[in-house]
């Protein structure tokens, strides 16, 4: 990757897109049931403090990973892995785990209000909406969040070493609580990945006031011509083709930001549901595409663009 490529804070979700984690996550229907657990942060900070670098990997295993919630234990599989190998990424990435991060990621519990706040925003625009447990954990800095069968698992170590990552935190779980509410046949192609993705970010803006994809909405903005014709010359291939152009940390352009599939996703649906007489439904639409053409087709984001 290029030095001065900006690149996304999604760019720490890739293992979500590598490593789905099985089953489906438990919800509920109304958003003050949602739990939203932060106690394993300050369990793991706990478990650090106390430790020595000759005992840390056994501490971790049975006070942190076997003592914590199932958040921590679902967060295990391809990204903690074991208490040793946590204790390893500890030693080989101090800066990381030291005074600054702990005192930023102790903030999260601050976040409750606002995740909840976009949870009911989000039971507004789509009453239809069901929403997961939600669980801060502190991982091996490879995973900004997956999903298991408990609910929504959030690396917070990956936000930990910035103020601004810090304060995007309600924004990615409602990105990632939008996601649950996705119903799509099937997605195969750069366009409906994209859609996807962008799906996410439109909805996740109009329930928390903003998305997470600031530098790529910068970068193609004054570029909306070119970035549409780049993407719509590939769209309707396979999506893995052009992950490494378009999606999760990948940029097609050489002094460009991460994720402009992202942008674009976004675009076609706030097109949509610009044209849409009835908001609600829009929304409903946007969760249930059955044909992404179609629905591309519908929103007149093309037309729009297209010289």
């Amino acid at each position: 990757m290029q030095a001065v490529r900006r690149t996304s804070i999604l760019m720490t979700l890739l293992t979500i897109v590598a490593h789905p984690a099985a089953g489906q996550p438990q919800v509920n229907d109304d958003p003050d049931l949602a739990a939203i657990v932060t106690s394993d942060v300050d369990l793991f900070w706990q478990v650090l403090e106390r430790s020595t670098p000759g005992n840390r990997a056994e501490l971790l295993q049975r006070e942190y990973i076997e003592g914590g919630s199932v958040g921590v234990r679902d967060f295990v599989p391809y990204r903690i892995l074991s208490g040793e190998s946590l204790a390893k990424k500890i030693a080989e990435q101090p800066e990381r785990y030291s005074a600054e991060a702990r005192e930023r990621s102790a903030r999260v519990r601050d976040f409750e209000r606002s995740i909840r706040a976009g949870f009911y925003a989000l039971k507004y625009l789509y009453p239809e909406a069901t929403f997961p447990s939600v669980y801060f954990v502190i991982g091996r800095l490879n995973s900004g969040g997956t999903s298991s069968r408990n609910g929504l698992l959030i690396g917070t170590e990956m936000y930990a070493n910035d103020d601004e990552a810090m304060r995007q935190l309600p924004h990615i779980v409602l990105h990632e609580a939008i996601h649950f509410q996705q119903d799509y046949d099937s997605v195969t192609t750069l366009l409906g990945q994209s859609i996807m993705e962008g799906a996410a970010d439109f909805i996740a803006e109009l329930t928390t006031g903003r998305h997470i994809n600031d530098a790529a909405h910068e970068f193609a903005e004054p570029r909306e011509d070119d970035v549409w014709r780049r993407f719509s010359a590939v769209m309707l291939e396979p999506q893995a083709e052009h992950t490494d152009s378009w999606l999760y940390g990948g940029s097609v352009y050489e002094d460009g930001p991460a994720d402009l599939g992202y942008y674009v996703g976004y675009k076609i649906c706030e097109a949509y549901h610009e044209r849409a007489s009835d908001k609600h439904l829009a929304i409903h639409d946007i969760l249930n595409i059955t044909d992404f053409e179609a629905f591309l087709e519908a929103s007149g984001y093309a037309r729009k663009v297209e010289p």
